[in-house]
């Protein structure tokens, strides 16, 4: 197995464990912490985000964060085509 493969199947075991513990899904924030990541590497292992994240771990996806991060993103997006423009 891959390095990568090990991380991501690391990754995938700690928000399994974690919602078994807590009843909830860990942050972004938390998995980059325990596993020495930055947002990069996370979006590299798992392009779709924490919904693919949970779906691997056979967790509930949480909602309120996938719309949180599309809602900055469009925001991101739109600032960003605004200054292209001018």
């Amino acid at each position: 197995m891959s390095t990568v493969s090990a991380v991501k199947v690391e990754i995938v075991r700690f928000v399994a464990s974690f919602y078994a513990q807590h009843g909830n899904v860990p942050s972004v924030s938390t998995i980059l912490r325990q596993f020495s990541l930055n947002r990069a590497d996370f979006y590299r292992l798992f392009p779709s985000g924490i919904a693919e994240l949970c779906s691997l771990a056979r967790v509930p996806v949480p909602e309120d964060r996938v719309q949180a991060v599309g809602e900055a993103l469009r925001s991101r997006t739109a600032l960003k085509e605004n200054e292209a423009s001018r």
